[in-house]
């Protein structure tokens, strides 16, 4: 089946964190010559330890990793075979150092929503000295439509980011100052409660505005506390 161009730019389906180093061992099997089914083999044996949650693997967003891997470096549509060889063959005469621009074009020409993220964050940093994963993903939006996936999307990439080191972290934590906060599904009184977190629990702030900040907790507690309930800590990485 054949995806149009213009179709391929307004679809996410990069939704992953990507690690670079996980894309330049993508890069070397497809310079030795190894099949696609192979090498995935291979990937999954090298990075699952990345995917493990009380020791099991967590199959589902491993597989779904490893699919973007290959379909950056194999598997890739037909107009941009040229570019696949083009790029493995400066990955293969260039020193190391200049192979992450390489790795990033790849990755921007088959999946455009990592372009899309990075021209986002670039126009915020322009006229601001830090974002925010939520100002980012609120222009993404508008690009892109109200789809839950482009935010979950647009978070994992900007992750991505940092490992890259094309970006630098920036913390900002808050702590429970009343005796119960509670954790609801979105900035309001009438909102659902998905949680209560206890005096002293500490947490990564997402955002803040009107009263309320957007928290989480780990992998499993998400949502928004009001900022009375909270004190709000910046400390920069």
């Amino acid at each position: 089946m054949r995806v149009d161009k213009d179709v391929r730019l307004t679809q996410i389906g990069i939704d992953r964190i990507i690690r670079l180093s996980w894309l330049k061992k993508t890069a070397q099997y497809a310079l030795a010559g190894s099949q696609v089914h192979e090498s995935k083999v291979a990937l999954q044996d090298e990075i699952k330890d990345s995917f493990q949650y009380d020791n099991q693997i967590v199959r589902g967003s491993l597989d779904k990793t490893i699919t973007i891997l290959t379909k950056t470096w194999f598997i890739v549509p037909n107009h941009l075979i040229p570019l696949r060889n083009d790029g493995l063959k400066l990955i293969s005469n260039l020193p190391a150092v200049y192979h992450t621009p390489v790795h990033w074009g790849m990755l921007m020409a088959v999946y455009p929503f990592w372009g899309a993220t990075a021209t986002q964050v670039g126009r915020l940093l322009k006229i601001q000295p830090s974002v925010t994963a939520s100002q980012v993903q609120r222009r993404l939006r508008e690009q892109y439509g109200e789809r839950e996936t482009v935010s979950r999307s647009a978070q994992r990439a900007m992750r991505s980011y940092v490992d890259w080191k094309v970006l630098s972290e920036t913390e900002t934590k808050g702590v429970v100052t009343a005796t119960n906060a509670d954790v609801t599904s979105a900035p309001h009184n009438q909102s659902q409660t998905l949680n209560i977190l206890s005096e002293g629990t500490v947490f990564n702030v997402l955002s803040i505005g009107n009263g309320w900040a957007e928290i989480q907790l780990g992998e499993k507690i998400k949502g928004f506390v009001k900022t009375t309930e909270v004190g709000i800590i910046d400390s920069h990485l």
